[in-house]
């Protein structure tokens, strides 16, 4: 196991828990990521798919961030995920040492781009994998371009102040196909203006799958987050980067179908409706009082690394066979490295989740994290599939999920790591987070929602 403490505490009288010059400076960049051609496997859903064109492009975008201290970058890619050894080797190849372990990876888990995980590739009668989908070509393409965009993000680093906000969006506008009504409805922003107030960069964190082109879709898209970006960008400038909340066990969009299907007849079209609400809501936000950061804040950062059991045997078999990208100490060992991580800045504390977190993590998460703007950052440097409460193996309501999960250890290790951190990051005198009772830790609206219980809210209409 991996830890990194980067923080400060106060000792020998010397108080360190202020940036000492008062100087946040921070830089974003964005760059194509695309394929350059047609017939790439496209990866998300059941069907085997091969790209005929292109709705939307599909972009990397970093935002670097340092106190003068301390640096970290938060990096997102259009992607349906990435693996930990593909992070690895970003990080690897990032020029700055110093920059590499506060290097963070995400992907937007849009279902219309191509494979970079390996299970979606040709398949005998459909439905058994036969090869990896991952092109190799492309793979080192979106490597490269990552790299090269967190480097320039760094050198386009000026001297920021930075806002939080949070806005309420309309309930229908998602649903849990699952667990009618339980999810996430506010979307967390963070944006980084520079001296003259132009924006540098704009965070939002919000949790829906985009996938609602269907299973047929051809084209490779962003899907409603290439809207939300235009909608933001088009009001503040800058580069927008938007990062998945608690997605998982089926938080989808307001018009699918009961079993988390879409008819492209009314999932297109909605796809910019989703995404220009969600970009309203951030602009919203940021243009409602949001609340300053202490300039004098510091970066408080810690990394760790940990492994889970493999209890899938449809995962350990692809990855034996070659068709997901593991390291071979993990394929002998049935096991998976991942990692988790913890950073926060006055009243902003964000923890990244290596894979899809169902809305009853996200919500312990976010009481767990104990500020006023937390953000539940998913698909963060690793995709482990979903990650279900224990008590939901084996429950005939989250059948798929099951099946497209490492095992019902993962979420009890991950929040084991994230207690341990936290109590590492604490100050003295800090009241530690009650989080025992997940009845305590959601809105009053969420509450008494049991699994496989419908109704509870509306749905969304696009007539």
């Amino acid at each position: 196991m991996l830890c990194t403490p980067c923080y400060h505490q106060e000792r020998k009288g010397v108080c360190l828990s202020k940036n000492a010059c008062g100087t946040w400076t921070a830089g974003a960049a964005c760059l194509d990521i695309t394929p350059l051609c047609n017939g790439s496997w496209l990866a998300g859903h059941a069907r085997p798919r091969r790209a005929e064109g292109v709705r939307d492009p599909l972009c990397v975008r970093s935002l670097f961030l340092s106190d003068g201290r301390r640096s970290v970058s938060l990096t997102c890619l259009d992607l349906v995920g990435l693996r930990k050894i593909h992070v690895d080797e970003i990080r690897r190849r990032i020029p700055e040492p110093a920059e590499r372990d506060g290097a963070l990876v995400f992907t937007t888990h849009t279902h219309d781009a191509p494979d970079t995980i390996g299970y979606w590739g040709p398949r005998l009668l459909g439905a058994v994998p036969t090869r990896s989908g991952i092109d190799p070509d492309y793979m080192e393409r979106v490597l490269s371009q990552t790299v090269a965009c967190i480097e320039r993000a760094r050198q386009a680093a000026v001297p920021v102040r930075i806002v939080a906000a949070g806005a309420r969006v309309p309930r229908p506008l998602t649903r849990n196909v699952r667990r009618e009504g339980f999810k996430e409805d506010e979307i967390r922003v963070l944006q980084l203006r520079d001296v003259q107030g132009r924006s540098v960069a704009v965070l939002s964190n919000y949790p829906c799958h985009p996938e609602m082109l269907g299973h047929d879709g051809r084209r490779v898209s962003a899907e409603f987050v290439t809207d939300l970006h235009r909608v933001v960008e088009a009001r503040f400038g800058g580069v927008t980067i938007f990062f998945q909340h608690a997605l998982g066990g089926m938080v989808t969009g307001g018009v699918s179908r009961d079993d988390g299907s879409f008819d492209p007849a009314r999932g297109e079209p909605f796809i910019a409706v989703l995404g220009q609400t969600l970009g309203e809501a951030v602009v919203r936000a940021l243009e409602s009082e949001p609340e300053p950061v202490d300039p004098g804040a510091v970066i408080r950062f810690r990394r760790r690394e940990f492994r889970v059991p493999v209890r899938n045997r449809k995962f350990l078999l692809a990855a034996r066979l070659g068709l997901m990208p593991a390291y071979p100490e993990e394929i002998r060992g049935r096991y998976l490295r991942t990692e988790a991580s913890l950073l926060g800045f006055g009243p902003v504390r964000m923890v990244t989740v290596p894979g899809e977190a169902l809305p009853e993590l996200g919500f312990q998460l976010r009481a767990m994290l104990n500020r006023p703007h937390p953000f539940v950052l998913c698909m963060g440097c690793d995709e482990l599939g979903y990650i279900l409460p224990r008590r939901y193996a084996g429950h005939r309501n989250y059948v798929y999920e099951n099946s497209m999960s490492v095992g019902p250890d993962t979420a009890d290790i991950l929040l084991d790591r994230i207690r341990w951190m936290l109590e590492q990051d604490a100050p003295a005198d800090e009241e530690p987070a009650r989080c025992n009772d997940i009845r305590s830790m959601v809105p009053p609206e969420q509450a008494g929602k049991e699994p496989g219980i419908q109704g509870g809210s509306a749905r969304w209409s696009t007539n």
